[in-house]
């Protein structure tokens, strides 16, 4: 009869050593895998948001473009010095750095502050940087200040052209014909505005001039 006192029960066996070190370079190997997935879910990520952010850049500059011209308003002004600043001009004062100057209605007052509702309106380009710049009157004085905002960066450059009424298209406004018979210089019938961006090229768009 048998002893129960001496049956052999199998000894538990452990992993050796290349057991572990295999396990380990399997689990290394899945690691990396999966760290270089989210690396690149990652930087895709980054990469859509600033391609978003970029287009939203755009979207504004050219939506307060749209804004400002469709309310182009026939008032000319005049600088600290006198001198007549034309109600729409472009190409005219490269000196001054500005691409386009112009009088613009509309300007919202909701403090209701004792001003005019029009406005005196120029874009600048400096540096790639494009800016938006804003006089509290379309009569300046000498200690008036611009109130200047970055709407888009790393602009290449901006192109301007202006349709008349005969559909003849310019690079500048008014023509010098019209400054020199001295009668009331007339809007265009559209502007045509190209954004010369360093990552997207050239982006064009047409507005229609009231009036």
């Amino acid at each position: 009869m048998t002893n129960p006192s001496r049956h052999f029960f199998p000894r538990a066996r452990g992993f050796t050593l290349v057991e572990l070190l295999i396990a380990l370079l399997i689990f290394g190997m899945l690691a990396m895998l999966a760290y270089g997935g989210l690396d690149s879910v990652m930087k895709s990520r980054d990469r859509t948001e600033a391609e978003l952010n970029r287009l939203r850049q755009l979207q504004i500059t050219f939506s307060q473009m749209q804004r400002d011209i469709e309310q182009l308003a026939a008032r000319d002004g005049h600088d600290a010095l006198g001198g007549k600043l034309l109600r729409l001009s472009a190409g005219q004062t490269s000196d001054t750095g500005l691409l386009l100057q112009y009088t613009r209605t509309g300007w919202r007052n909701p403090a209701q502050q004792t001003r005019s509702h029009l406005q005196r309106v120029a874009w600048r380009l400096d540096d790639g940087k494009l800016f938006r710049m804003t006089w509290p009157y379309v009569d300046r004085a000498f200690d008036d200040q611009a109130t200047s905002t970055q709407l888009i960066d790393h602009i290449r450059e901006v192109k301007l052209r202006f349709l008349d009424n005969r559909n003849a298209w310019h690079n500048l406004w008014p023509l010098p014909d019209a400054l020199a018979d001295g009668k009331t210089v007339p809007q265009p019938a559209a502007i045509e505005i190209t954004v010369v961006m360093d990552d997207w090229g050239e982006i064009m768009r047409l507005f229609k001039v009231p009036g």
